[in-house]
């Protein structure tokens, strides 16, 4: 057929063909119809090129196309009708057809009548039914295995989390449970740290040893080797403390006891208590337990108690509950130890204490009676001695009288130096009026013999204080005074003595601006022997003994005694010579 019959029959059947060229692009190579100039107008120019992106349904038929294309042969590709739009709403229904001619990729576009394209049309609906019900059943297929496949994750994730869930949940109980044996274990610590007495350290262990264990009988026993005995120093029941003697071990006890020495604790299942308090009764001793926890109370490997617990609904002590009883017989016997210790130390120390006031006490008495003797015999002796010697000076003639002169003003030497030793020892106006005019008569002493002057200051002092208390003070102001003269290079200095608000302790204070010293220093070498005394003379009589000094800042030393009622005494003679 020639080119231009070939012309006519494309022109005819109102036929687009295009072809692909070397670089793969479809060319329009028919005459351009009107239908394609009114819809593409790109692509019917002269070697107008047709894009897949021209139209939607075009771009998709391409696809099969270019399969038929590389199959090549006979094969065949065929649209089925399909509508498109030009610029003024003309609606044109086309059939695209796709196939190889003379080796070339070829495309025909055409738009059939109106019946046909009609039917083609509903054939084309149809079959975009058909393959969009069959893409939503693909859809459908897809969503049911990603569901499945998501609950399938949902269970596993649900069951990690479960686990996960569990394993939290026993944790927190785990770490609960901790978090209340530590604060059981704390409480019981405390309980045995404020507790001072054996018997009251034994009280709160059973008190706070039951919030970590849920005994129904507590019993804690001090154990005295030497003699065999038991002595309970708590018992408990029912959440109640009670307090009983001890008895002397039995042989079975002994027994028992022996075994404990290891250290190792003992559980004993559907038995007599051996050391149940005979308090309680025949029926008591006689009863049938579940369990009896025996805890040894051990200290540098000696039994010295036994920490016995009993109950009737548990049949086993688990190995938490046997920890925290054998941490709590720990801490029980190292508690119960430290604390005879400390009995001991303070009985020791008051036994000192009254000692070192008994000591005193014997000072002053022995100085008060060295000040009677050297006042009322010596000084007796030297006044007839003195009176002899004048009335034998007035019979003697004028030569020896002189030496007789001499002789009296030594007798007078020595009645002044008597004097001085017996006020030194004691002054009698201490114990005769009290402290305030001692204390008076002691600065005006002070000022004649060194020239230091003092200023008293008191306030709410009236009556007597008890025998100790002036002894203490009056020794502890003549002390600090002596050492403002020695070493304070001042010549004043001021003594306050006050009742405190309370009416319970009297205070004493003794205060210079001189030349003050290194305190810390000072006491650290314990280069004062009068700073000691007047330390422990303050503590003798459980008072508090205050010292502020630093170099060039002066001193001021404070004492606050507890008043206590004066211990009666022996009376003192009244025989004295003027």
């Amino acid at each position: 057929m020639s080119a231009s019959v070939s012309a006519g029959v494309l022109q005819a059947l109102d036929l687009a063909v295009f072809q692909r060229d070397d670089r793969g692009r479809l060319r329009l190579t028919s005459r351009a119809p009107a239908w394609l100039r009114a819809l593409w107008p790109q692509a019917a120019s002269r070697r107008g090129a047709l894009e897949p992106a021209t139209a939607p349904f075009l771009e998709n038929f391409l696809v099969d196309a270019a399969a038929c294309w590389q199959a090549g042969g006979d094969s065949q590709a065929a649209s089925g009708p399909w509508v498109e739009r030009d610029a003024r709403g003309v609606e044109h229904r086309l059939r695209a057809k796709a196939f190889t001619l003379a080796g070339r990729a070829t495309l025909l576009i055409a738009e059939p009548g109106a019946a046909e394209d009609e039917q083609a049309l509903l054939l084309q609906k149809a079959r975009e039914l058909a393959l969009a019900h069959e893409r939503l059943q693909v859809a459908e297929q897809a969503l049911a295995a990603e569901k499945r496949l998501v609950d399938q994750r949902v269970r596993e994730r649900t069951a990690e989390l479960m686990q996960t869930n569990a394993m939290l949940s026993r944790e927190m109980a785990l770490r609960q449970r901790l978090v209340e044996r530590l604060q059981g274990e704390h409480d019981l610590i405390e309980g045995i740290l404020v507790a001072r007495s054996v018997e009251t350290i034994a009280a709160a262990a059973l008190q706070r040893l039951r919030h970590l264990w849920s005994y129904d009988q507590a019993v804690l026993l001090e154990l005295d080797s030497e003699r065999r005995l038991a002595i309970v120093l708590a018992s408990a029941r029912d959440g109640q403390v009670t307090y009983h003697s001890g008895w002397v071990l039995s042989p079975e006890q002994l027994k028992k006891c022996h075994a404990l020495q290891s250290g190792c604790l003992r559980q004993t299942r559907r038995h007599r208590n051996l050391f149940a308090d005979p308090a309680g009764g025949a029926a008591e001793l006689e009863k049938v337990w579940s369990l009896i926890v025996d805890a040894p109370l051990v200290v540098e490997e000696t039994l010295i108690g036994v920490l016995n617990l009993a109950s009737e609904r548990q049949a086993q002590l688990q190995p938490e509950d046997e920890e925290i009883v054998r941490e709590a017989a720990s801490r029980l016997a190292v508690a119960m130890r430290e604390a005879r210790l400390f009995a001991e130390v303070v009985k020791a120390r008051e036994r000192l204490r009254a000692l070192s006031l008994r000591l005193v006490e014997l000072q002053e008495s022995e100085r008060r009676s060295l000040a009677h003797e050297l006042h009322d015999e010596i000084g007796q002796l030297l006044t007839g001695l003195k009176l002899s010697l004048e009335m034998f000076g007035r019979a003697t003639p004028p030569g020896p009288r002189a030496t007789l002169d001499e002789a009296i003003e030594t007798v007078d030497d020595l009645m002044r130096q008597v004097r001085r030793l017996s006020l030194d020892l004691r002054p009698q106006i201490l114990d005769d009026l009290g402290l305030l005019p001692a204390l008076e008569w002691l600065f005006l002493r002070c000022f004649k013999q060194t020239g230091l002057r003092v200023r008293f200051k008191h306030r709410d002092i009236a009556g007597r204080f008890p025998t100790q208390l002036e002894t203490a003070v009056f020794r502890i102001v003549q002390e600090a005074l002596t050492n403002v003269v020695r070493h304070a290079r001042i010549d004043e200095a001021t003594v306050r003595l006050w009742l405190n608000s309370d009416a319970r302790t009297l205070a004493v204070q003794v205060q210079d601006a001189g030349a003050g010293f290194d305190l810390p220093r000072v006491l650290a070498a314990r280069a004062s022997s009068g700073l000691v005394g007047m330390r422990e003379r303050a503590e003798l009589l459980e008072g508090q003994f205050t010292l502020d000094s630093a170099p060039g800042a002066g001193t001021r030393l404070t004492v606050e005694l507890p008043l206590r009622p004066a211990a009666p005494e022996p009376p003192a003679s009244t025989d004295r010579s003027t």
